[in-house]
């Protein structure tokens, strides 16, 4: 067997798409004809960093288990062992004082030029504008991070380091990722707002852009409109676990054994620190805030995330693979039909009972709870030999809900295959997304039956073609051109909103075409 002693996590994550400014770059096309935005449509308060939504009544704290306990006292363990061993290291002590970190500058820029077609037809009497309705059809998009970090190896060998990432424009959230780490042969540790170990040491399928700023699984620039199909309102299409986000947490990477490397995350509370907005969509507070509360409404504390991925050979291939699991504990919940605020009839994205009204899963004689622990797991695979990279991943995400909630679980998959010779790729990329509705009422609040959503799910399928070519040194030209269809698989009724037609805006077919460029630094 082989021992190697780096444990820097490996994987081929690209930055969280939650802790990129480019939030306001995945809308899409500004407006065209005078028309007003048709803002993308969030799935309840359902974040990218998995917060869950602001409603609940206080349930028992299922994450003080025995098992919870236990994941907790070993990752607390292990942290106290790797302190205790970094006081008392010296047997690899260098000639070499330690010097003082010095912070080196690092970064990447994408930009490109983008056109495209979407289902854009306009409205007429009852019936609602397409989700591409009133958009230019070309623009620019970018996405770009200046990343500050560095470290220094102290007198017994053991490295110390610190990263910052800024982003390259303006928004409430103007840090990505910040965070230190210790390593050494016993491992690493990091901490901060960071990605979990799953995130981290994930292998997703190859981008046929050769970047992260296109490609179907986790894209820094997505286009198209969903309009309100929720295979997108939880988020970019990704098989990475993406839990907690960049909300503040421990992690611990085992060094690396026979190709196998372990590594687990713990987050107190899902929130990254900071009085403004954050990437995970809820604040610490700043370093006066003391301690969170326990009983915010949707909100999932104690989170354990556990990852796990194999790097080596089977004959002349290369394989990466990986596997990953996370679960939070929900604070507080609510039963749906206890929900009586507003006065209105629809029930909009972001909010369960927004607008006065309620679920009832059918035959049920009293409203269910709403929410629930939440919990994901993935895996992926990559398959390398001369030049030719294939890979598939898969994740499901429960979103949280129980079943007094209408949505009831996320899935997606993603198969890719790329082929590189001398400075030019090339590559293909399908994606498959489906999010599911539970059967059952919708409650005005009057109590009566608005109308009955009957399940079945929204649908997302996509496909991609990509050629880049290496222009220099980190200077990547890339091209392409995507196939997007979103569907509604159960017509007009299975949708999250009072409305006869809103399958109508949940549905949408585009084409993509990209070209520019992306620079690493």
């Amino acid at each position: 067997m082989t021992f190697i002693a780096l444990a820097k996590p490996m994987g081929n994550a690209p930055e969280s798409p939650t802790g990129r400014c480019s939030r306001a770059t995945v809308t899409g096309f500004p407006c065209g004809g005078g028309m007003a935005l048709l803002d993308r449509l969030p799935l309840l308060s359902l974040n990218d960093a998995g917060l869950g939504m602001p409603w609940g009544v206080r349930m028992p704290l299922s994450g003080h288990t025995s098992k919870g306990l236990l994941m907790k006292h070993l990752l607390f363990g292990t942290t106290a062992l790797v302190a205790a061993s970094i006081v008392a290291g010296g047997a690899n002590a260098q000639a070499k004082p330690a010097e003082k970190i010095k912070l080196g500058v690092g970064g990447y820029f994408q930009a490109y030029f983008v056109a495209g077609d979407e289902d854009d037809a306009a409205p007429s009497g009852v019936i609602p504008a397409q989700p591409g309705y009133a958009r230019r059809s070309h623009g620019i998009k970018r996405e770009a991070e200046v990343i500050f970090s560095g470290k220094t190896t102290l007198d017994n060998g053991i490295d110390v380091g610190v990263n910052i990432q800024l982003e390259a424009e303006s928004c409430a959230d103007i840090i990505d990722e910040s965070y230190i780490f210790v390593e050494g042969s016993f491992g690493r540790i990091e901490a901060g707002a960071i990605n979990s170990a799953p995130y981290r040491m994930h292998y997703a399928p190859p981008n046929p852009s050769g970047s992260s700023a296109f490609g179907l699984n986790s894209p820094n620039i997505r286009v198209l409109q969903p309009g309100t199909n929720q295979t997108l309102a939880v988020g970019l299409p990704s098989t990475y676990q993406n839990l907690t986000s960049d909300a503040e947490k421990i992690s611990y990477y085992t060094p690396r054994l026979a190709g196998f490397q372990l590594g687990i995350s713990y987050t107190p509370d899902n929130c990254e620190e900071g009085a403004v907005g954050s990437s995970t969509g809820n604040n610490c507070g700043g370093s006066y805030s003391g301690f969170q509360g326990d009983e915010e409404i949707g909100q999932q504390t104690e989170v354990f995330e556990i990852g796990v991925n194999y790097v080596g050979k089977i004959m002349a291939v290369d394989v990466a693979a990986s596997l990953g699991y996370g679960k939070g504990n929900l604070e507080n919940n609510i039963r749906a039909a206890a929900f009586t605020a507003g006065g209105g009839t629809v029930i909009a994205a972001g909010a369960l009972a927004a607008g006065g009204q309620s679920f009832n899963p059918t035959g049920a004689t009293l409203a269910a709870d709403s929410l629930d622990d939440r919990e994901e797991y993935g895996i992926g695979l990559n398959l390398s030999y001369m030049g030719f990279t294939i890979g598939g991943a898969y994740r499901y995400d429960n979103l949280g809900t129980d079943s007094g909630h209408p949505l009831d679980d996320h899935k997606v998959w993603s198969v890719a295959g790329r082929y590189v010779w001398g400075p030019w790729g090339i590559g293909v990329q399908y994606t498959h997304a489906e999010t599911s509705f539970r059967s059952g009422n919708i409650l005005n609040n009057a109590g009566a039956v608005a109308y009955t959503n009957v399940g079945g799910e929204d649908e997302l399928d996509a496909f991609e073609v990509g050629l880049t070519y290496q222009l220099g040194p980190g200077i990547l030209l890339a091209t392409g051109i995507q196939f997007w269809s979103l569907d509604a698989s159960n017509g007009n009724v299975n949708r999250v909103a009072n409305t006869a037609t809103d399958a109508l805006v949940a549905e949408n077919d585009a084409t993509i075409f990209y070209f520019g460029t992306s620079i690493s630094f």
